[in-house]
């Protein structure tokens, strides 16, 4: 009737990704209820809005169990280091030099409002700074009788992650109905894959996760094997540059 947790660090990294590039053909096939335009994560209004939709401090403390288990299991990060790798910044640090961190302070409270406000930038053809960009519509996208719409159907963006993660899933999961509360009309059904074929759909022109879960473990521990292949990814990353091609 006894648990005892012990914690110890490891050089893994967990996160989502936003493909800048759709392949929406590929994704009808996959799930065939998909309803975006392929370009829809290339404004970054959107990308902050989904980001500031995510609940970290109830995946953290109960959905993964930290506070349920007084332990560690996974740690907060920003940027692409994790804590205690060489040159990592810490949230205060970043803070302090002026970047706007979403998940600042370690468990950062929920912010919908943020997620909102962003949305409202990219609904209504506004950037941050209020001048008109039209985005949203040029995407086909609408916010019409109270619902967000593509091609005048709701708009339905999918949520990969991969099979037997519970954690991950009930992530996911709080994720979808929080978006959904901010996105009236739209849903983001949550896709089980296996994790081999994660992996396999991040290609060229081929992937066709909307957003996808992702992790990185290093070869070796250096900051060196999470930036190059992440921030400046050749041609032999697993990850893809912005717009889905290597800088070769």
């Amino acid at each position: 009737g006894a648990l005892k947790t012990y914690g110890f660090p490891t050089l893994g990294i967990y996160f989502y990704t936003f493909n800048n590039y759709v392949n929406t053909s590929m994704l009808s096939s996959v799930y065939s209820q998909a309803n975006l335009p392929a370009y829809l994560f290339m404004n970054p209004n959107l990308r902050k809005a989904f980001s500031y939709a995510y609940n970290y401090s109830e995946y953290f403390n109960y959905q993964v169990g930290n506070a349920i288990y007084n332990t560690s299991f996974f740690l907060p990060y920003v940027g692409m280091l994790p804590p205690g790798m060489l040159y990592n910044q810490t949230e205060q640090q970043l803070i302090s030099s002026g970047v706007n961190v979403i998940n600042a302070n370690g468990y950062e409270p929920f912010q919908l409002a943020q997620a909102q406000k962003y949305l409202g930038y990219f609904l209504n053809g506004t950037s941050n700074a209020g001048v008109a960009t039209d985005v949203a519509n040029n995407m086909g996208i609408s916010y019409t009788n109270g619902k967000v719409l593509y091609n005048n159907k709701p708009l339905v963006v999918p949520i990969f992650v991969p099979t037997n993660y519970p954690s991950v899933m009930a992530g996911a999961t709080t994720w979808s109905k929080d978006l959904s509360m901010i996105m009236p009309g739209a849903s983001f059904p949550v896709v089980n894959i296996p994790f081999t074929d994660v992996i396999a759909y991040t290609a060229q022109n081929q992937n066709p996760m909307p957003v996808g879960w992702a992790a990185w473990y290093p070869d070796y521990p250096y900051p060196t094997d999470y930036l190059l292949p992440l921030s400046l990814p050749t041609n032999g990353s697993l990850f893809m540059g912005a717009d889905q091609f290597t800088p070769y």
